[in-house]
């Protein structure tokens, strides 16, 4: 079985960069299952989801895909352009589990990534 590559016209595609971080820590699904509307604690080593951040009262803020490794860590990828509002979300979590003497944190990554989304 082989890969399919397939041309787009260019007005049929837009490039899209990705943020990149790493959930560690044994609380790590407890905490990205406080934070989004995916089940994370169902995924299968190497298995992803999409989902979604959410705000207090579940209003969406911003779309993203978590990915539970056979390393050990769940792989976030978000959009760059909410990057700074998504990166504080995570943040401010990992502190409060930590305050509250969980085993959580939160590494990010600095390696490009990029998307193609077709329109």
């Amino acid at each position: 079985m082989g890969f399919r590559l397939q041309a787009f016209p260019p007005a049929l595609c837009r490039p899209l960069s990705c943020a990149q971080t790493k959930i560690l820590g044994s609380d790590r699904v407890k905490l990205m299952e406080s934070l989004v509307v995916g089940d994370i604690a169902e995924l299968r080593p190497n298995q992803g989801t999409l989902s979604l951040f959410t705000n207090e009262a579940g209003g969406i803020l911003d779309d993203l895909i978590v990915t539970n490794t056979s390393e050990g860590h769940l792989y976030v990828v978000s959009n760059a352009g909410c990057w700074e509002k998504d990166l504080a979300l995570m943040q401010d979590k990992v502190r409060e589990l930590q305050n509250q003497g969980r085993d959580v944190g939160l590494e990010v990554l600095d390696n490009a990534l990029l998307a193609l989304q077709v329109l």
